[in-house]
């Protein structure tokens, strides 16, 4: 059965960190923080203020590498090294304008690098090399997908679904409808959700909407599991960045 806040996991000295939009709920933050230290990302310059705090249009995680847009606070960069974690800066800033907004906002896995590939940074192509790139339209790739491994996809975006599909790999679809971002219609599935292990961590109540029980049983087909953050709406905070600390 699926529990709305499981906690699976007790602070210990290797705490794992969470970067997060400062503006989420205080239920999701305070549930968090049973998890991991939180990291409040603030307002960044030259992005629109919808997305002016979300960690993935700053920041794009591979592996144990945090790549880091050029405008990421030195302070900022200071406390991930204290944290044993790697970091590397990547070559420029994001822009207020589409799609050079969306230069860090891809999705990487073990084996792949999901992306609209004529935007990634080259820092974050230069560290990929390795892997296997997919080519999407959608720049705000990281909103609309939720990883579960190499093989298995949430997302909100009917032309990365078909994409994905049409590499081979198995996709959920999740209606965006009713997934807040603020000053925007909708958010999406991608910015509601981290990842730490096998457990997908959630903005808010994935029940609420018609497609929470299967995506649900999709994640556990996928061999992980789900936590809910919050009892209300998801809440579309550009994502929970967490990062292991060595």
């Amino acid at each position: 059965m699926f529990v709305l806040l499981l906690i699976l996991y007790l602070k210990t000295v290797n705490t794992p960190l969470a970067i997060i939009d400062y503006r989420l709920p205080v239920e999701v933050k305070e549930n968090l923080r049973k998890v991991a230290d939180v990291i409040e990302l603030s307002a960044l310059p030259g992005v629109y203020d919808a997305i002016s705090s979300h960690p993935d249009i700053f920041f794009c995680k591979m592996d144990e590498i945090l790549i880091v847009a050029p405008l990421v606070s030195d302070e900022l960069f200071k406390k991930f090294c204290e944290n044993n974690v790697r970091v590397e800066r990547g070559n420029k800033n994001p822009n207020i304008t589409y799609p050079a907004s969306a230069r860090y906002n891809c999705v990487i896995t073990s084996n792949l690098l999901i992306h609209c590939l004529n935007i990634t940074d080259e820092m974050i192509l230069l560290q990929a090399k390795h892997k296997r790139f997919i080519h999407v339209k959608q720049g705000y790739t990281r909103c609309n997908i939720i990883p579960l491994g190499d093989k298995n996809f949430i997302t909100s975006d009917k032309g990365i679904q078909r994409t994905l599909q049409q590499n081979g790999l198995n996709v959920f679809y999740f209606d965006p409808r009713g997934i807040f971002l603020q000053g925007m219609k909708h958010g999406f599935i991608g910015g509601c959700a981290g990842i730490l292990g096998k457990e997908v961590f959630f903005t808010g109540n994935i029940m609420l909407y018609p497609e929470g029980e299967k995506m649900n049983q999709f994640i556990l087909y996928s061999g992980y599991r789900s936590h809910c953050l919050a009892s209300g709406p998801l809440w579309d905070g550009g994502s929970i960045i967490f990062l292991n600390k060595t």
